[in-house]
């Protein structure tokens, strides 16, 4: 986390062991996470030198009731112990095992990103009024373009900058996350 202190993270998503690494780096960060399988016995709480927390955060985690590699029932019993400490979305599958299907993981991801807040939730209108309507939704790359070139401006209003930069950060953590799910597919079919 030192190595990206000036680093925005909307969400973690990551599944197994990893997702073990990111219930940590969400409880300290304050952010939300979206987790598939996580070996959460194994939990031992780190603090981080600089906390953002700002009260409970939300995590989403599924879970596969048919998991070999680690036990569903020890990761509920982990959150039982824990409830206080964070907002727990817990699906438990019966059907999956370890290995998460791309359609579930697919599913999920667009779940956890619609639960995410809009990056104008809390503006009233007269400060929606100031900013650009283009910007409202960064969805294809030409809008991501038009916002960028925008930003190049140094007389652009400081709340029509923010709204700009948050929707490209956003934009730009789903075009990576479609990046890594298509290099991970033609990992898994070429078995490198």
């Amino acid at each position: 986390m030192k190595n990206y202190s000036d680093t925005e993270f909307n969400i973690i998503i990551v599944s197994s062991m990893d997702a073990l690494n990111a219930y940590i780096i969400s409880e300290n960060t304050g952010r939300p996470a979206l987790l598939f399988n996580p070996p959460l016995v194994k939990y031992k709480p780190i603090e981080f030198e600089r906390r953002y927390i700002q009260g409970l955060v939300s995590k989403q985690i599924l879970l596969g009731g048919s998991d070999d590699v680690v036990d569903p029932s020890e990761t509920m019993a982990f959150l039982s112990r824990n409830l206080k400490s964070s907002e727990l979305d817990i699906k438990i599958d019966p059907r999956l095992g370890h290995r998460i299907p791309l359609s579930v993981f697919e599913e999920q991801v667009e779940l956890s990103y619609k639960a995410l807040p809009s990056v104008f939730d809390g503006w009233d209108n007269e400060k929606l009024e100031k900013v650009s309507e283009s910007l409202t939704e960064i969805k294809d790359g030409g809008a991501a373009l038009f916002a960028y070139q925008k930003l190049q401006f140094e007389d652009m209003p400081a709340l029509e900058h923010k709204a700009s930069r948050e929707g490209l950060l956003r934009y730009c953590e789903l075009d990576t996350l479609a990046m890594v799910m298509i290099y991970e597919y033609f990992r898994e079919v070429s078995e490198l």
